[in-house]
């Protein structure tokens, strides 16, 4: 993870984006769920978006950058784990 987990700030920086990218990333597929996909699927983005509001807590940030959670697509997702550089083939 490199300089991701230098130091604290960096740290929790790093936690929140990982967070609220998984909160994207299941709202953006909520479509294409079934129903009993989408029930398992809701409750792993409650506890990624509980995680990503406790961090933000912990760093005197606001508990929610926004109103309501951003979805992304599929690519959108990848292209930000590519940018991440955590990931290698």
């Amino acid at each position: 993870f490199g300089s991701a987990v230098s130091n604290p700030k960096k740290f929790a920086a790093t936690a929140i984006a990982i967070e609220e990218l998984g909160v994207a990333a299941y709202n953006g597929q909520a479509a294409n769920l079934s129903k009993p996909a989408l029930q398992a699927a809701a409750a792993i983005v409650s506890v990624n978006a509980r995680h990503a509001a406790w961090i933000r807590a912990i760093q005197d940030k606001k508990p929610a950058s926004q109103p309501t959670d951003e979805a992304m697509t599929r690519r959108q997702v990848l292209a930000e784990v590519d940018r991440t550089g955590f990931v290698r083939s």
